[in-house]
């Protein structure tokens, strides 16, 4: 479960960082693409970064924290796949649909 929880605070990690260094036309074809808000996508980055470090180094903290941050990284997850198939962008859903998978077992495996 270690290994797991690494690899997805750097994948999580290393989508924030890269949601947060996007030029601002990326980020307008984004916000007229998904109909959202020009701020939301930096938001989201900056709760993605935030999320993988309090998964990374949570339980240094508190014993349960990693699991406050499983729970907002699945909801961003959840909204990443839902808005992809309301565009019906099937290919783009799978990755998103991944991560929720691998954010549960080790949801499962955190309660133990």
């Amino acid at each position: 479960m270690k290994s797991l929880k690494i690899l997805l605070s750097l994948i999580f990690f290393a989508i924030g960082v890269m949601m947060l260094l996007a030029d601002s036309i990326e980020i307008d074809q984004y916000a007229q693409q998904y109909d959202r808000p020009f701020w939301m996508y930096r938001a989201i980055g900056i709760a993605k970064v935030l999320g993988a470090i309090g998964l990374f180094f949570g339980e240094k903290i508190h014993i349960r924290l990693p699991l406050v941050f499983l729970v907002i990284l699945s909801l961003l997850t959840v909204d990443a796949l839902v808005l992809h198939l309301l565009f019906q962008e099937y290919w783009l859903s799978l990755p998103p649909a991944i991560l929720l998978l691998f954010l549960r077992i080790l949801y499962i495996g955190h309660r133990r």
